[in-house]
């Protein structure tokens, strides 16, 4: 997969072959791409885990927080009344009188209160119902409420001995009540406010108390049976008094809260408690954030339900934080198997923890892909900087070989001419012609060379300047087919050139445009193969925006370029493996001048080619130019 992969980079960037050494950096490369990619994908996922662990630690804790004030605000009452284990063996009612005054006085909110009975349930023929009254005033007896009734007569029938009574607040089968089974279960209920249970339909606290003798009490003597002190709250209290402002302590003001509360006994609006923005209650009644269960006939704690969890190896991600139970002070009077409890519900104003921490996951996913897209392109850019420096280093290598090479055989050709003139070989004026003829060529050779060298190091400093003027095009061709006339005569070439009658001036350098169309004649001599036709043709081209400019093209029937060659023939030093190979001389310099050369005048170069059939370069310039001096200080070496 990685020889594929480095196969495509190479295709892609334009890299013709590649050295072991080069392969193994790339490779080594996109593997620590790929880890990089995986860690930072795992430490993503990680940190979006850890907030919403964290997110969900707050929210339990707000809820926690809320169900200890609240839990606060029930049991004071409890705790003043000092109703003890010995369920009030040792008090009488004037202690429990004195006591609860004292509660009013010291609480914050006295009227969660509505009220205070004993139930004397020991009295089996005529139970009766005794309120307790401020200062001395002895208890008065009353008439139980109608709503009042069915927790009365669960109290009743569970007031048979304190056993039973600490577990009234257990569902029983209609029938007897299996006394002696009871009796051994009841002991195991016990909590930090031992035998108070908790009515939630009817807002009431309740707890068995030896009997003592009340006002008008006839009775001698009752054995086992039990007594009731029942703690009514004040259900208006708690919803427009203790509710808002336990909210108000736990999440601010309404306009700085984060959160919205709802305390519900069910599942719609009608068995709402409390809620804090009552326009969001259905909504969040569907799907909260979160939930508590403060009040219910559960058997777990939010201690022993961690506890069993982490017992049992579940990491604490796996833990169901949106719906937690809470610590559960009182047990809960069941009047049926599927009895609703009291919840709290609770709602993130900035949306779900849990979409929060995805986008935050999505986010920080995005910034690591542009991240690891940024590492990437830069170890793209050092390869793609390391190849082509090798590459100019081995070309450079290449022309400074091909030009010795060049030197070499002009110099040649002149020494010997030299040394048989100077020897007196040469006889007669036909062959001192002769040689005077070879010696020019040589020269005009050695002096082209020398300029395209002179050139190409010009244009690599930014130091060449071209004047451009208005230019006769048929003049440049034929100066360029003069120039190259003895060498295609002595190759045997044979140039067919076509120029339209009343071509147009261009705007260009004389001088390189010249030089432009004498390097594509070269060229095509030099690739021609066995043919020995060379087509040159100018001609004008209107445009559909009725601009002009003239073309003119260097038609052979050579060799023909490879569609892989042809994206890089313009590049400085480039010779293809074929033409090495052929030993066909040239520097690898005269395509990308003659190129820098057109544009710079603001026309280009465009090649035509096919393997094995020949090429055809065309050089477009526009009829009408820029400006009078234009510096041609573009880097020869970019690509094209």
């Amino acid at each position: 997969m990685v020889q594929a992969i480095l196969s495509k980079i190479r295709a892609k960037l334009g890299i013709r072959s590649s050295n072991v050494l080069l392969r193994y950096v790339i490779g080594v490369m996109i593997l620590t791409l790929i880890t990089v990619a995986f860690l930072q994908y795992r430490w993503t996922t990680e940190a979006a885990r850890a907030t919403q662990l964290k997110i969900g630690g707050e929210v339990v804790g707000l809820m926690t927080d809320w169900h200890l004030a609240l839990f606060r605000e029930f049991s004071s009452v409890c705790v003043y009344l000092l109703v003890g284990p010995d369920a009030g063996a040792q008090d009488e009612w004037q202690d429990y009188q004195v006591r609860l005054d004292r509660w009013r006085k010291k609480s914050r909110y006295p009227e969660l209160v509505s009220g205070v009975y004993i139930w004397e349930s020991s009295n089996q023929k005529k139970p009766r119902l005794f309120v307790l009254q401020s200062g001395t005033n002895p208890p008065r007896e009353v008439e139980p409420e109608a709503s009042s009734e069915i927790i009365l007569a669960r109290l009743s029938a569970r007031s048979s001995n304190l056993p039973v009574a600490l577990s009234a607040w257990k569902l029983q089968p209609d029938g007897d009540v299996l006394t002696d089974l009871i009796s051994r279960t009841a002991s195991s209920t016990t909590n930090a406010l031992a035998g108070w249970q908790f009515d939630q339909d009817r807002f009431a606290l309740v707890h068995p108390i030896i009997h003592h003798p009340l006002p008008g009490d006839v009775i001698a003597d009752v054995g086992e049976r039990v007594d009731w002190i029942v703690v009514t709250l004040n259900p208006e209290a708690l919803k427009r008094t203790v509710f808002p402002s336990i909210a108000r302590e736990y999440l601010g003001s309404e306009n700085e809260t984060e959160y919205t509360i709802v305390l519900t006994s069910g599942g719609d609006v009608s068995h709402v408690l409390y809620s804090s923005e009552p326009q969001s209650t259905a909504s969040i009644l569907q799907d909260p954030d979160a939930s508590m269960v403060v009040f219910g006939s559960v058997s777990e704690t939010t201690e022993e339900h961690l506890g069993a969890a982490l017992k049992n190896g579940a990491s604490l991600g796996s833990l169901k934080w949106h719906d937690v139970l809470g610590p559960l002070w009182f047990p809960v009077i069941q009047y049926e198997a599927e009895q609703q409890p009291w919840k709290l519900l609770i709602d993130r104003h900035a949306g779900s923890p849990d979409d929060f921490v995805q986008r935050a996951r999505s986010r920080n996913l995005v910034i690591s892909a542009i991240v690891l897209l940024l590492l990437a392109a830069s170890m793209a850019l050092v390869v793609i900087t390391s190849y082509r420096e090798q590459s100019l280093a081995k070309a450079q290598l290449d022309f400074v070989a091909s030009v010795s090479h060049e030197l070499r055989t002009p110099l040649a050709v002149i020494g010997s001419a030299a040394d048989n003139i100077a020897d007196g070989v040469v006889e007669g004026k036909a062959q001192l012609e002769r040689y005077g003829h070879m010696l020019r060529e040589q020269t005009r050779q050695l002096s082209e060379l020398v300029e395209q060298v002179l050139l190409f190091a010009a244009v690599k400093d930014g130091r060449d300047r071209y004047e451009i003027t208005e230019v006769d095009v048929a003049h440049c061709l034929e100066t360029a087919i003069g120039n190259t006339a003895y060498m295609l005569q002595r190759a045997g070439f044979t140039l067919d050139y076509r120029c339209e009658p009343g071509m147009p001036r261009v705007q260009a350098d004389a001088a390189a445009l010249t030089q432009c169309l004498q390097n594509l004649i070269v060229n095509a001599v030099k690739y021609s193969g066995d043919s020995r036709t060379i087509n040159v043709t100018a001609r004008l081209r209107r445009s559909s925006n009725a601009s002009e400019k003239v073309e003119i093209s260097v038609c052979d029937s050579g060799i023909g370029i490879s569609d892989t060659d042809l994206q890089h023939i313009f590049e400085p030093f480039f010779r293809s493996s074929e033409v090495v190979k052929t030993q066909i001389a040239g520097t690898g310099l005269g395509l990308a001048l003659a190129r820098r050369i057109a544009r710079v005048m603001g026309g280009d170069l465009k090649v035509q080619s096919e393997l094995g059939k020949g090429s055809t370069f065309t050089v477009t310039l526009p009829v009408e130019g820029h400006a009078n001096s234009i510096r041609f200080s573009d880097n020869i070496s970019d690509n094209e």
